[in-house]
């Protein structure tokens, strides 16, 4: 059982805890001791997104890290704080990060940026804070500012928000997102848990 806290990598193997924290100059070692995401991907591996230091992939056989996406200087640097990870049913893997959605190929470690667009198309700026799929292959991403139904292919987003009306979001702090055997979208936020109904487009709190 793994732990992502503020001052470390926690392991659990049923009889003890081993802590992972980063060593100055180890460059195998944890990159940043506050977690703010865990993800085992469908192939096994082991992804650790930190606050301010990247992206890390866990090295089982030699029980150290790889650093995937690392704090950079200049045009190419991106926020690090990695705060949501998936990889969807076609093998495509999704950042969430403080300020914008990637994916990355994870074997050159490139990332492509996605912002997101309101309906008059203007550029908005939204904390991610968690990633997911749903059985129909729509891609979920909830921010700090409502969920967003994120569309791959044309990348245009639709977004759901707490307006006060009736079926709508009870509160646009998104913590989770999920779904049940029922076939409802299930999104848990700062003011409760909300219920998608697909055939409305509204939600129940």
């Amino acid at each position: 059982m793994w732990f992502g806290t503020m001052d470390g990598l926690n392991k659990y193997d049923g009889y003890q805890f081993k802590i992972y924290r980063t060593k100055q100059n180890n460059k195998k070692s944890l990159p940043n001791n506050q977690i703010k995401s865990l993800y085992e991907d469908p192939h096994g591996e082991l992804w650790i997104g930190t606050m301010g230091g990247g992206l890390a992939r866990y090295d089982r056989d030699n029980d150290s890290f790889e650093h995937v996406i690392k704090p950079q200087i200049g045009n190419n640097s991106i926020d690090v704080s990695v705060n949501a990870i998936l990889e969807d049913s076609k093998g495509n893997f999704w950042i969430g990060t403080y300020t914008d959605l990637y994916s990355m190929d994870k074997k050159t470690g490139r990332l492509t940026r996605y912002q997101f667009r309101d309906t008059k198309g203007r550029t908005i700026t939204a904390v991610v804070t968690s990633i997911f799929e749903d059985n129909r292959r729509n891609l979920w991403v909830g921010t700090e500012n409502g969920l967003i139904l994120f569309n791959k292919e044309t990348q245009r987003s639709t977004y759901f928000t707490s307006t006060g009306a009736r079926g709508a979001l009870s509160n646009n702090k998104i913590n989770v997102i999920t779904q049940h055997g029922d076939g409802y979208l299930w999104v848990g936020t700062y003011g409760g848990l909300n219920r998608f109904d697909y055939h409305t487009n509204t939600f129940t709190a």
